[in-house]
């Protein structure tokens, strides 16, 4: 479930997936929000713990050391 760009390390569409969800399953967000969500490259952290949310998940922040 990892797609690589410069904002996150998620695939959203298969992290929902991998949950067993459809697109009109996520509560709160429109079908074509969360298409709209799932192919953004840069999103705002309210839109992604809106995101967890509706998947029935908790965001979590870390900062490491880069490798």
């Amino acid at each position: 479930a990892i797609k690589k760009n410069d904002y996150y390390d998620i695939d959203l569409k298969a992290l929902r997936k991998s949950l067993g969800l459809k697109q009109t399953d996520l509560i709160g967000i429109d079908q074509p929000d969360v298409s709209k969500i799932e192919n953004r490259l840069d999103l705002k952290l309210s839109t992604l713990n809106k995101y967890a949310k509706a998947c029935g998940l908790e965001m979590e922040i870390k900062f490491h050391p880069k490798h």
